[in-house]
């Protein structure tokens, strides 16, 4: 006997995850992503990044049947984990392979887009159902259901609604008002590489500049490596991603110090 409906709004990973949990557990999930297709979803269209998942992340993916295996198959295992400062000073290194031993998964270098791609696979393999092009404009609640319209016009009646619509959510606006995210201080520059040189290597590379900035790069598949850069910026800017030319990242990380 079902748990329920349950409206999930967002289709990125935590609608996607959320949806394939609660189908598990016996509810009837049903899935609302505002973009008009998969391959807007979220950050994808923006940015090609990646994702480390630690490995009693990818445990708890092992819960849905067959979902790691396909996450290993996919991504990039690390087994060194390095840390050091911008002037090449070694500050630790430490093998991680023993995860694997340890823990039953190793730390594991994944593109978020083949992360994404494999959640919604399985959503469709089971069969939930994912619809595009709704965008969230009004939510109301009884004791009973909960009623949700969309800006097409459509409305849908559930049991349960879950957000999972993002750093600017519209469910969280709608039941508790408008709000502003608070910024910490810190931006940050991510891209993707080839594995050349010192990046051709099964490692997580930390290293610590002047003034608290931050790069870290690991690979994520046999061909490619990510990279990021955080530093301290007084003002914040938009929250959200944009692209930028080969010409002004290679000022960005110039500038953080690396």
């Amino acid at each position: 006997m079902s748990q329920g409906t349950v409206l999930v709004i967002g289709g990125g990973v935590a609608g996607a995850l959320t949806s394939l949990f609660l189908k598990q557990n016996g509810f009837l999930p049903e899935l609302y992503e505002r973009v008009a297709a998969f391959n807007d979803v979220g950050v994808v269209k923006q940015i090609k990044g990646s994702l480390a998942l630690a490995p009693n992340g990818l445990k708890i993916l092992s819960q849905i049947p067959g979902l790691d295996k396909k996450f290993l198959d996919n991504g990039a295992p690390l087994n060194y984990l390095s840390h050091r400062t911008s002037h090449g000073t070694i500050l630790a290194e430490t093998p991680i392979d023993i995860y694997s031993l340890r823990f039953g998964y190793p730390l594991l270098g994944i593109k978020r887009t083949v992360v994404l791609r494999l959640l919604h696979e399985e959503l469709n393999r089971q069969l939930i159902p994912v619809h595009f092009g709704k965008s969230l404009c009004a939510l109301t609640q009884s004791n009973e259901h909960v009623t949700v319209e969309f800006q097409d016009g459509t409305k849908v009646i559930g049991d349960y609604l879950i957000g999972c619509d993002g750093l600017r959510s519209t469910v969280r606006q709608l039941l508790f008002g408008s709000d502003q995210p608070t910024y910490t201080g810190l931006t940050q520059t991510i891209g993707i590489t080839d594995r050349i040189g010192q990046l051709d290597r099964s490692e997580m590379l930390n290293v610590y500049g002047d003034g608290g900035t931050h790069f870290i790069t690991y690979p994520f598949n046999s061909k490619e490596a990510c990279f990021a850069c955080t530093f301290r910026e007084s003002i914040a800017d938009t929250e959200s991603w944009r692209t930028l030319s080969t010409e002004q990242a290679l000022k960005f990380i110039h500038e953080c110090g690396f």
